[in-house]
This record gives C-alpha cells, structure tokens and sequence, in this order.
C-alpha cells in the first residue's frame, strides 16, 4: 500500500499537476516581466487557482483526448503490440510475451500462434486487454520497474497538456488582447513610456510563442508516441 500511495503521488504531481503548471508558466513569466505595476499577491492567488484547478481538469480532458485516439487507433497501443497482425515486435518476441502471460494468468489462454488470433480477432483483443491491465497493476513498483514508471508518467503528462490544449490556446490569444489594450490604455503602469513599451513587447512576445508552441507542438502525435513508448517498456518486462 505504501508503493501505491507513493506512485499515485508521484504520478498525480508529474502528470497532472506539471501540466497545469507548463500551462500557467507563461503567465508565470509575465508576472515577473511586470513586477512593478501588478499587485503580486492578487496574481499569486490567481495563478495558484489556476494550477489547481486546470490540475483537477486536466486528468477528464486528457481522458476524453486519449478515449478519441483510442477509437481511431482501434485499441490500446499495448493491445495493438501483442496482435500477431501489427508488425512492431516481431512474432518471435511476441510469442514469448504471450507464453510468459498464459504462465501468470493461465485462464486467458492467449493465442500462441498467429493462425489461432486470426479466428478470433475480437476474442484475443479482450484477452490482451485482460492482460495487460494485470500487467498495469503488478509495475507499479517504481524501483522494479523504473523505466515503466518513467514512460507512463511521460505519458499521462503528454495526454494531459493535449488534453489542457484548447484551453490553453484560449487562454493565450485573450490574454494577448487584454494585455494590448490594458497596457496601452492605463498610462498610470509606468510614468517612463519606453519602459512601458518593453514590457509591453516582453508581455506579448511570451505569449505569442507559447500560443505557438501549444498550437503547433502539442499534438496527437505527440500522446500516440508516447503511447506506444509505454506500452513497450511494460511489455518488454515480459522478458524479464
């Protein structure tokens, strides 16, 4: 219980939590590029609102985005990975994955030869499944197993900035309008106007790259990759 408690911890922190948190750096950022002119205390308050609460939305959101890459990929990644169909292991490694949970979990019966998954395609999906969530549920140990620990944090952290994405992307764009007008507005921000016009050109030039980083380098790709990472390094304990 004390490895459980320890993981889900160190999985809530990296997966959730830094999500949120690469989300409101920004503002983070801004915070510090105008330190005379805001009420730090006020924007602190805002900006640990905004990690916690993005942190609790983050997981629901990531979710949603992995539950839609899931009915485009047609299953799991490690399902995908033990069907004889799928060519990324190859059918000798595969075999001695499906032989080493036949031993763990003999009920299943997984098939050992191609020819045997092809009768039954929807069969062995669900015994895969099966599987594998046995398999999540005995790599928890993170000395054990670092490197799974490793990639599926790495991956509930990839799910859950997609997941944060539009949100994000939103977030940035109205931030870049309210802080063109508030600052060329509300002259009392600095009595030195080229001051002003640098903060100003800091302020929008932060936001204008994470706007693109987030629309242009924050994709699907980006949590099917790291799917499929994850999904090899709890198979690959098989092996052990």
């Amino acid at each position: 219980m004390k490895q459980l408690k320890e993981f889900f911890d160190e999985y809530t922190i990296k997966a959730r939590i830094f999500p949120a948190l690469t989300v409101i750096s920004p503002l983070i950022i801004i915070i510090g590029i105008n330190l005379k002119s805001l009420n730090i205390s006020v924007n602190a308050l805002i900006i640990i609102s905004l990690i916690t609460f993005l942190s609790i939305i983050s997981r629901n959101l990531g979710k949603n985005k992995e539950n839609k890459i899931i009915r485009e990929l047609g299953a799991f990644q490690t399902t995908i990975l033990l069907r004889y169909s799928d060519s990324t292991i190859d059918s000798y490694t595969k075999t001695r994955y499906h032989k080493y949970l036949n031993r763990m979990l003999p009920e299943l019966d997984l098939p050992e030869l191609p020819e045997i998954e092809d009768d039954n395609k929807h069969k062995s999906d669900d015994k895969y499944n099966s599987a594998v969530r046995w398999l999540r549920n005995n790599r928890r140990d993170k000395k054990k197993y670092p490197l799974v620990i490793k990639d599926l944090i790495t991956y509930g952290y990839a799910r859950n900035l997609f997941g944060l994405k539009n949100i994000s992307i939103i977030m940035y764009f109205s931030l870049i309008v309210i802080s063109m007008i508030y600052f060329y507005t509300d002259n009392k921000l600095s009595s030195n106007i080229n001051e002003l016009e640098i903060r100003v050109i800091l302020t929008e030039l932060v936001l204008l790259i994470s706007l693109i980083t987030m629309i242009f380098g924050i994709n699907k790709q980006i949590v099917i990759s790291q799917g499929y990472a994850y999904a090899r390094s709890i198979l690959e304990t098989c092996d052990e």
